[in-house]
């Protein structure tokens, strides 16, 4: 009864191994899952210098930034920003930085606010390459000592209130400029309120929703193709053109109050 032969010690101990490699790649399964769920949606630890966010996914901003910016360079990836109440000051360049990544959504919930020195080449307080949308239930004020809020690709506003004031443009969507909803007061000393820029073949600006009050040096609405106005109160007080469209200007809905062109 207590004789055991060699046969059946290595059987016992291949099923101990077993039984152990089993249990690690389980673990392992676990681990990976659980990065995983941390990496599409998780909050943002800032410093002084700011934020730099390299991967998509979905990421929660709460802690001021006071000397710094959100930089994203994330290739082709969508990312999701949420805004939660926080206050971003850059003093050499933009508050917001997206030098690369696929679609980009800021979503607003809380009171936020972004300063910005901007600079010659990089000239929002938002400044993005790639296609945003701006969303959400909260506020986003907006002071730049150049453009307000600048897409260099195509910019839609969903939702959110927002009051920019800049020295030149207050808000750029080069390809194009899409509001469907939302609050927008804008201040542009000596630009215009929404411009588009784009002159191959693109640059429409379409506003199918929401509230916009502008009061800009130079036009109120400009868009070097075509305007199309289908909703949403606007009202204009502007240094020259109220609406202005290289191309045609269409309204058919929409309440429009140019005060002053």
């Amino acid at each position: 009864l207590g004789i055991e032969s060699q046969g059946e010690k290595l059987k016992s101990n291949k099923k101990i191994f077993g039984i152990i490699a089993l249990c690690v790649c389980v673990i392992g399964v676990g681990i990976l899952a659980v990065f995983a769920i941390m990496r599409g949606a998780q909050t943002v630890s800032t410093g002084v210098d700011g934020i730099e966010i390299t991967s998509g996914g979905t990421y929660t901003i709460s802690d001021d930034i006071s000397s710094g910016s959100v930089i994203v360079r994330a290739d082709e990836a969508d990312v999701h920003l949420v805004l939660d109440g926080v206050s971003i000051k850059n003093t050499s360049g933009p508050a917001i930085f997206i030098e690369s990544a696929g679609d980009v959504t800021i979503e607003l919930k809380g009171e936020n606010k972004i300063t910005a020195t901007a600079t010659k080449d990089y000239n929002g307080a938002i400044y993005s390459k790639s296609d945003l949308i701006l969303s959400g239930d909260g506020s986003l004020e907006v002071s730049s000592t150049i453009d307000g809020i600048v897409s260099k690709d195509d910019l839609k506003i969903d939702g959110g209130t927002f009051i920019v004031n800049a020295k030149d443009e207050g808000i750029v969507g080069k390809d194009s400029i899409t509001i469907n909803g939302g609050d927008l007061t804008i201040t542009a000393t000596n630009g215009h309120g929404l411009k588009t820029s784009n002159e191959e073949k693109k640059g429409d600006m379409e506003i199918a929703g929401g509230k916009i009050s502008i009061d800009s040096g130079t036009d109120g609405l400009h868009s070097i193709a075509n305007i199309r106005i289908s909703d949403g109160v606007i009202t204009i007080s502007a240094g020259d053109d109220g609406i202005h469209a290289d191309s045609t200007v269409t309204i058919d809905g929409g309440t429009i109050d140019v005060v002053k062109s």
